[in-house]
C-alpha cells in the first residue's frame, strides 16, 4: 500500500507539461500562421504575355521567399522585403 502511495506521489510530481508560444507550436507542427502564403505583385511596365502568380511564403529558417506558380518554370527567390532581414 505504501509503495502505491509513493508511486502515485512520484507520478503526480513528475509533470510533463510544457508551455510554448503559438509561433513555436506552429513551427514544431510544420505549419505557419494564416498570414502565409500571401500574394505578391510586380509592377510591370509592359503587359505580361505569360501570367505568373507570385506568393510570399515563410521558409523553415523564418525568412520570406517569393515563389511563382510554375507555369513555365518554378522559381524561388529570397524576398527583398523579408521581415526577418529588416529586423537585423
Amino acid at each position: 500500500m505504501k509503495k502505491l502511495i509513493v508511486l502515485a506521489m512520484i507520478a503526480a510530481s513528475c509533470s510533463n507539461d510544457v508551455t510554448i508560444s503559438k509561433e513555436e507550436y506552429l513551427k514544431l507542427k510544420g505549419g505557419t500562421s494564416s498570414y502565409y502564403p500571401k500574394p505578391f505583385y510586380f509592377k510591370a511596365a509592359t503587359p505580361r504575355i505569360m501570367v505568373y502568380d507570385w506568393s510570399i511564403n515563410l521558409g523553415s529558417d523564418n525568412h520570406e521567399y517569393l515563389a511563382n506558380n510554375g507555369i513555365n518554370s518554378f522559381i524561388v527567390i529570397h524576398s527583398p522585403e523579408c521581415k526577418k532581414c529588416k529586423k537585423l
